[in-house]
């Protein structure tokens, strides 16, 4: 299953930390093959774990401190919504990776920021 959306929320505890302008998330079934004589001599496959990540995007106001609220390696709470106010249609816990903002600049205008995350236990889908 793959979702991406035009919002996303960071939960911290009860806080909603941070709010992000889109998101995308790959989940689903770890499949595992096997080789088997009995199947002809034929690679044939078993039900995995589930397991996924994805990245969330956004903007950073360089005044703000991102890594007051948020850190690399954090296990965070993370809703996935279709736009801002929409029902949720992910939510699960995720690990945080190391963030990218590929460009800074001299005004303190807004830069991008992206952050990759593991998924970390199952995931619910509305």
């Amino acid at each position: 299953m793959v979702l991406s959306g035009k919002y996303a929320e960071v939960w911290v505890g009860t806080c909603n930390v941070l709010e992000f302008e889109s998101a995308d998330l790959t989940y689903g079934s770890n499949v595992q093959e096997y080789n088997s004589r009995a199947g002809g001599g034929a690679t044939k496959t078993v039900d995995g774990v589930e397991s996924g990540g994805g990245t969330i995007n956004g903007l950073l106001d360089p005044t703000d401190s991102l890594t007051g609220s948020l850190t690399t390696g954090a296990l965070v709470l993370i809703a996935l919504k279709e736009s801002s106010g929409s029902t949720t249609i992910a939510t699960g816990y995720g690990r945080l990776g190391q963030f990218n903002i590929p460009e800074f600049n001299r005004g303190g205008a807004p830069v991008k920021v992206s952050i990759p995350f593991t998924t970390d236990g199952l995931w619910t889908f509305t």
